[in-house]
């Protein structure tokens, strides 16, 4: 089928696929199609350079710089959200995070659990379209996931930072284009699925004692990654990393005596264990699609921001740290995880 050449978005198609030597496009195909509403519009980052040499008044020639890195964000917003099977994004997510167990039975379903590791090791091929072309970025790495509450769902993004962009790639054509599906098309996180649970990370396992009605929530996981152009070479080398970056803003619709309180664990450093869990509909028998994030040690940043108002709210931010030990209820995790149960039975990366 030839490419197409429309104005609208609505015929075109963006992918990821788990790519194994940097620099060298990997063939996109079934199940690896991204549900997105935005490709987050990637742009090939080389620079046009004119001479300024002397005894030129004016220049006469010039030369195409290095390939930049190109960064850019997937979007999953607008009327849509992350789904219980997020297929493409699950593999850039568990990509992120770094450690990815190996799929366990979970009633009809599979569990599949990703630990946040001192260095992630997978990256991708991206490919997405515009008229009557595919765009190819062989190499990029998942250095930021971010989520929100939006339109009644769980929205984000995932931050991509890529080679180089090219537009006559063999390895994905018409062919790869019209194979690509995705994991699933909806099924999308709801937030009237979810709870927010925070109690001091040396109190007992978070229960439904400990839940925050939650307003707004926007979470920020980021490996801090480089961009090096190496001898030899016209586009970024695989990108190293430095710091982590864990951040939680949150607000509580309705300021109360309890939740004002916690300026003093915040002046105390006192510090917390969060978690935020869904559950979604029945996968089969008595099994839920479920997704849930844990942060076994948080500190608050700031004191709660309680301004004066007709219906006063509670703004909170905290940022993650690891634990000395697992805590209460998270067994076997002293940093940031992620669990889902869906119906998928193999591992979201290779």
């Amino acid at each position: 089928m030839a490419l197409p050449d429309k104005s609208s978005k609505r015929f075109y198609k963006a992918a990821l696929a788990q790519a194994s030597v940097w620099g060298t496009a990997v063939a996109v195909g079934a199940g690896d199609e991204l549900i997105v509403n935005s490709d987050g519009n990637p742009g090939r980052k080389q620079a046009y350079e004119q001479a300024d040499n002397i005894g030129r008044v004016m220049a006469k020639d010039g030369d195409l710089g290095p390939n930049e890195a190109i960064d850019f964000a997937p979007e999953f917003g607008s009327k849509i959200g992350l789904g219980y099977s997020p297929g493409a994004i699950g593999s850039a997510i568990a990509a992120l995070f770094g450690i990815v167990a190996t799929p366990a039975a979970e009633g009809d379903g599979y569990k599949h659990v990703f630990d946040w590791a001192d260095e992630m090791a997978a990256f991708f091929t991206f490919v997405t379209m515009r008229n009557g072309v595919i765009w190819e970025i062989p190499s990029c790495v998942c250095y930021k996931l971010s989520l929100k509450m939006g339109n009644g769902k769980l929205q984000g993004s995932i931050g991509l930072r890529g080679n180089f962009l090219k537009n006559d790639s063999v390895i994905n054509t018409e062919t790869e284009i019209d194979a690509l599906t995705p994991e699933a098309e909806a099924n999308f996180i709801k937030v009237q699925h979810g709870v927010l649970r925070m109690n001091d990370e040396g109190d007992t396992a978070l229960d439904s004692g400990d839940i925050l009605e939650t307003a707004d929530l926007q979470l920020d996981l980021e490996r801090t990654v480089d961009a090096q152009i190496s001898l030899g070479g016209n586009f970024i080398s695989r990108p190293k990393e430095s710091v982590f970056k864990h951040t939680a803003k949150l607000t509580l619709p309705y300021a109360t005596a309890a939740n004002v309180a916690l300026f003093d664990k915040f002046v105390a450093k006192t510090a917390q264990k969060m978690d935020i869990v869904f559950s979604g509909p029945l996968l089969g028998g008595t099994t839920h699609y479920a997704l849930s994030l844990g942060f076994p040690r948080m500190k608050f940043t700031a004191p709660p921001d309680v301004k004066l108002e007709d219906i006063m709210k509670n703004g909170l931010e905290l940022l993650a740290e690891e634990a000395a030990a697992a805590p209460a209820g998270m067994t076997g995790h002293v940093r940031p995880y992620l669990e889902l149960v869906n119906l998928r039975p193999t591992e979201y990366l290779s």
